[in-house]
């Protein structure tokens, strides 16, 4: 059994055989895993693939970010590049397992750590708090140590709005925080500039960031 959890404008795609239970996956999800040796369940998020091994997981594959975070809280999965596999291994084809296993750029992932997956570079692994990375299950907004142009893309999903810095630099800023999504964004922008030396304008759906 595979439970699930979606973020606003997810696509997801099932391909669910006898021989193994495989999506693929734009947006964000968390998943519930049950443990299947006979029926491996895949996750495919462009040139990423996590084949997990029973447990809790969350994938964050949005396109502005440029990488793919993928974070374990429960049990142990498998993430691996669909680069230079054979064709139809890297969609929702046939892959098995054993195709997914064998990889000298393998990650296998422990509970609290996350992997970062980029286009052409090696995967990353960093410790992480886990509850900040799934706050979103719950509508809230959850950042530690995190960049102001990191956080801003998130709101700007969830608000729809775009974002406008006066200069490159003021998005490097760090900050750190917590809020609900049923806030109005003139309040969380107010509480973001009452913590850092920056200033937000509304213009209709525009958000300019100025120092």
């Amino acid at each position: 059994m595979a439970k699930r959890s979606l973020h606003f404008k997810v696509s997801v795609k099932f391909c669910l055989s006898t021989a193994q239970r495989k999506i693929e996956l734009s947006g964000e999800a968390y998943f519930e895993v049950a443990k299947n040796k006979t029926h491996p369940f895949i996750v495919v998020s462009n040139e990423q693939l996590v084949e997990v091994l029973g447990t809790h997981f969350n994938i964050s594959n949005y396109t502005d970010e440029g990488s793919i975070k993928t974070t374990l809280l429960e049990g142990s999965l498998i993430v691996t590049s669909s680069r230079g596999k054979r064709s139809g291994e890297g969609s929702l084809g046939h892959a098995t397992s054993r195709d997914l296993s064998y990889r000298r750029d393998d990650v296998i992932l422990k509970p609290g750590q996350q992997s970062t997956f980029t286009h052409n570079k090696p995967i990353e692994v960093k410790q992480v708090d886990a509850s900040d990375v799934i706050a979103w299950k719950d509508g809230k907004f959850a950042f530690r140590n995190e960049s102001l142009e990191s956080i801003m893309r998130k709101v700007a999903r969830w608000y729809d709005v775009e974002i406008e810095y006066q200069n490159n630099q003021i998005g490097k800023e760090i900050l750190g925080g917590s809020f609900t999504r049923s806030e109005q964004i003139s309040t969380i922008l107010t509480t973001l500039e009452l913590a850092s030396d920056v200033h937000f304008k509304i213009q209709g759906k525009k958000v300019i960031i100025t120092k």
